[in-house]
């Protein structure tokens, strides 16, 4: 038995083109097989392997061949050329209400889908009572299909899918739909399938959820798959090449995620000059965590990157309650308008905890004096627990319609935080609390 829940070898597909209807009749009967068409590629030639129990993610633009490969691994399409092996119970929300009879009730397409699954009816009697209770449509589950809103029959799709035990499961956006609560709800149950052993292929163009579910994903562009490793650094090298306004090329992206795969950076940050040290509270060990990823649309550089204490010393361990300084020193060769700048916090799972922008009124900054550096300064207190954390900064320039990403550095700088408290805590920041308690006598009998 194969270590390999799904092996995609050499997949392709493609669709015929046609710059005239009439052109497909006269292809069909032109005695020398003359072509008419133009050849699209929504796939062309990808290998994959995806081992049982991984959590893959995969990243791209729309139009970059997603739904396509999805549909392929699902047995929804036939590739045109190559060869698919799965092994295992296949579940797949490709599309709101996909593989559902619009006029069936929802109770009969719970049993409709099951049984395209190849699932016995007493199985799925057994899992109809959770998979109602977690789609929550009330009394709609006796109605056809078709009277739903786009809510209830992702609600009804979801809960059937994930509830069925599938060996492969394949997400495509699906999270990103109904209210707030059932969000969650999905999201609590998405861990557990993570836990369970089961396969999973998740689609999203949430970063943060990608990073926070898999381990591995691949980035498609065009139909081919540029680069795959790890979910973290994919993510950061999708999002370095779709802000940025010049196309790389796939052997710059693959060579650049290289770089940051090896701790590598790509656009080296020089340490700001005649800068105190504070050695107690500085770790070379830190500093190396930081691989930044440098997007850039303008002739703007970074020259530097530290975190201050209130003595005006570089410290990147930081003690837990306790106020800093972020500073970064921008280089300007060109005059710019309506310039702001963003920050974000992450933690180690590349999770944004936290992002604000300079000025914080709406307003921004003109730059147009280029005979000193622009110092920008953001105070904060640390109120993380222990753990590592890291700083994404950056320049945007604003305007009424649409803001303009002019320099974007990602992971630019890390830090530790610890704690010297005892308290039990746990998660990523803290939060102040006045924890109360009172002890009733029982009564008198």
């Amino acid at each position: 038995m194969s270590d390999f829940a799904i092996e995609l070898d050499g997949i392709s597909k493609y669709y015929k083109l046609y710059d005239d209807p009439r052109d497909r009749l006269k292809e069909a009967l032109h005695p020398f097989g003359k072509k008419y068409h133009k050849e699209f590629y929504a796939l062309k030639n990808l290998n994959l392997k995806i081992k049982k129990g991984e959590i893959l993610g995969i990243v791209g633009k729309n139009g970059s061949g997603k739904s396509t490969l999805l549909k392929i691994i699902g047995g929804v399409l036939k590739p045109s050329s190559g060869a698919v092996k799965t092994e295992g119970k296949i579940s797949a929300l490709l599309e709101l209400g996909a593989g559902f009879n619009p006029e069936f009730t929802g109770l009969q397409n719970i049993f409709f889908y099951g049984t395209i699954l190849g699932m016995p009816r007493k199985m799925i009697e057994e899992k109809l009572d959770v998979i109602v209770s977690f789609a929550d449509i009330g009394e709609f589950i006796t109605q056809p299909l078709k009277t739903y809103s786009s809510g209830m029959k992702s609600r009804l799709a979801f809960s059937s899918a994930v509830h069925i035990e599938p060996d492969i499961l394949i997400i495509d956006e699906v999270l990103s739909v109904g209210d707030a609560a059932f969000q969650k709800k999905s999201l609590r149950k998405m861990e557990s399938l993570v836990n369970s052993g089961a396969t999973v292929i998740f689609v999203s163009h949430s970063e943060s959820l990608i990073t926070r579910f898999c381990e591995r994903a691949i980035y498609l562009r065009r139909g081919e798959m540029v680069v795959e490793g790890s979910a973290t650094n994919v993510v950061r090298l999708y999002m370095k090449d779709s802000e940025s306004k010049k196309q790389l090329t796939a052997k710059a992206l693959q060579d650049e995620y290289k770089a940051i795969e090896n701790g590598e950076a790509r656009n080296y940050i020089p340490p700001a000059e005649k800068l105190l040290v504070d050695k107690s509270m500085f770790s070379p060990g830190i500093a190396k965590k930081s691989s930044p990823v440098i997007t850039q649309n303008f002739p703007v550089n970074i020259d530097s990157v530290q975190i201050l204490n209130t003595f005006g010393k570089k410290v990147n361990l930081l003690e837990s309650g306790k106020k800093y300084t972020l500073e970064c020193a921008y280089k300007f060769s060109q005059p710019i308008s309506s310039v702001v700048f963003p920050v974000s916090f992450y933690n180690s799972k590349n999770f944004e905890l936290f992002g604000i922008r300079h000025p914080y009124d709406g307003s921004s900054i003109d730059i147009l004096d280029l005979t000193r550096d622009v110092i920008f300064k953001c105070e904060f207190v640390a109120s993380f627990l222990p753990g590592s954390y890291y700083f994404s900064v950056g320049v945007t320039q604003l305007s009424e319609e649409s803001k303009l990403i002019l320099l974007r550095c990602e992971d630019a700088i890390s830090f530790d935080v610890i704690q010297e408290s005892d308290d039990v805590q746990w998660g990523q920041v803290i939060i102040e609390t006045n924890i109360m308690h009172e002890c009733l006598n029982e009564p008198n009998l």
